[in-house]
């Protein structure tokens, strides 16, 4: 169900006159949708964390856990990374990453923390390796450790896009 912006910024502008706060710009209305829009899209991952420790229920319409998760699934998208010396660049619009494979293949690339890696590496066992690839994830990169990458080899991952304005939804100015 689509709503008109205009029909929001009506709504916004008779509550803050009934309650005599006056005139609200449309530069202030985005700034204030976006954070409330921001607040409510944070708020589902919590959410869903809280409602996956309970158990669901057999109703189609009712489950929460399904319903945040449809919620949420508009945004989930992927993509292909390049690579840089075994280094591949998240890109900004990334909110959330999610798994990572190889390209054109179903190996899972695990993700551990830097300490993690570093045991996992110190044992001939546990080494990455082709067959086992681990990547290290930081705030702008993606390191990947157990197979050889040539020039053109990419990883595919699954990530929720950064979402700062609602789908579909353009600022007034």
């Amino acid at each position: 169900m689509a709503v008109s912006i205009d029909t929001v910024y009506q709504r916004v502008l008779a509550i803050l006159n009934k309650e005599q706060r006056g005139y609200i710009t449309p530069t202030e209305f985005n700034l204030l949708a976006n954070q409330a829009q921001m607040s409510i899209f944070e708020q589902y991952f919590y959410d869903i964390n809280q409602f996956s420790r309970i158990p669901g229920n057999d109703t189609e319409y009712s489950d929460m856990l399904n319903t945040l998760n449809e919620k949420i699934e508009i945004f989930e998208t992927s993509t292909t990374f390049s690579h840089s010396n075994q280094v591949f660049t998240i890109p900004s619009s990334v909110y959330k990453l999610g798994s990572l494979y190889l390209q054109n293949t179903t190996t899972e690339i695990e993700r551990v923390t830097p300490k993690e890696y570093k045991r996992i590496a110190s044992s001939p066992l546990t080494e990455p390796s082709e067959s086992y690839p681990v990547a290290v994830v930081n705030n702008s990169n993606v390191r990947v450790y157990g197979k050889t990458f040539d020039v053109g080899v990419k990883i595919d991952a699954n990530y929720i896009k950064n979402q700062l304005r609602l789908s579909g939804v353009t600022p007034l100015y």
